[in-house]
């Protein structure tokens, strides 16, 4: 028999997604992909007319609360939608963070407006890429309140909050 040309070993990587407990964790941001999707209902039923977008981000956790330090190295998955005003806010504040700007600080946002305006914030639904704004959190870690909540199905979805730059 002869031995194939590529011999992928699915057991080398994990696929399953980490389960990050009420506390406060660090991640490093691993990928950026965009994404366009139909709206769903509670039942699951496509609401006609309405889209969701935005980029998921890879994240793979650097530090955890005592106690949960076997999520270290774990992976998980940040929804940074911007199909609203008020879904984009959010995204902004978790890009903001992850480029070291307070994003509760006025003078920080201000000037982060400033050094980003007109740069490429695009993103191609075709092929998941992203413009370069998207990308600069690649490499970068940022600081996140996680939890466990439910879906709108009553499943459960991990939940991120009040993101914060980290500081050397």
């Amino acid at each position: 028999m002869t031995a194939p040309a590529f011999n992928f070993d699915p057991t080398a990587i994990q696929v399953a997604l980490g389960e990050f407990r009420k506390g406060r964790y660090q991640f490093e941001v691993t990928s950026a992909k965009s994404y366009s999707r139909q709206k769903k209902d509670a039942a699951g039923n496509p609401i006609v007319g309405e889209v969701v977008m935005g980029i998921y981000y890879g994240l793979k956790c650097v530090s955890a609360p005592q106690g949960s330090e076997n999520l270290v190295g774990q992976r998980q998955l940040y929804n940074a939608m911007v199909h609203t005003e008020g879904s984009l806010g959010f995204s902004k504040s978790f890009l903001m963070a992850c480029l070291g700007v307070n994003p509760r600080d006025i003078n920080q946002e201000n000037e982060f407006n400033r050094k980003y305006a007109g740069l490429s914030w695009s993103l191609d639904f075709a092929t998941g890429g992203v413009g370069d704004m998207w990308n600069q959190p690649k490499g970068h870690v940022v600081s996140l309140e996680c939890d466990i909540g439910v879906d709108t199905s009553g499943n459960p979805q991990q939940k991120f909050s009040n993101p914060q730059p980290v500081t050397a």
